[in-house]
């Protein structure tokens, strides 16, 4: 697959995304990721491994932030935006 075709299909899944709710351009570590796989650094299975350290990452925060006050988490956690691109397997 070309970089041309890569940053096409990233683009439409941004788009496709966006229009459901999910702004995935807006999650840095997710866009850091797909700026290596459409440079073709990594491949999909590379990028769902290294997105899957950075939820669980991001999840473990959560959970320290939750049980060490009384008070909810105050930061975003980003939800399963990217998993789409992730778990295809038509990519």
């Amino acid at each position: 697959m070309t970089v041309e075709n890569r940053r096409a299909l990233v683009g439409r899944l941004i788009e496709r995304e966006a229009a459901a709710g999910r702004a995935i351009a807006r999650d840095a570590d997710f866009m850091m990721l797909a700026a290596l796989w459409i440079d073709g650094e990594i491949d999909v299975p590379e990028m769902r491994r290294r997105y899957q350290i950075i939820r669980n990452t991001r999840l473990g925060k959560k959970k320290l932030s939750s049980t060490s006050s009384q008070s909810p988490a105050t930061f975003e956690v980003v939800s399963d935006e990217s998993a789409y691109f992730f778990d295809r397997t038509d990519v």
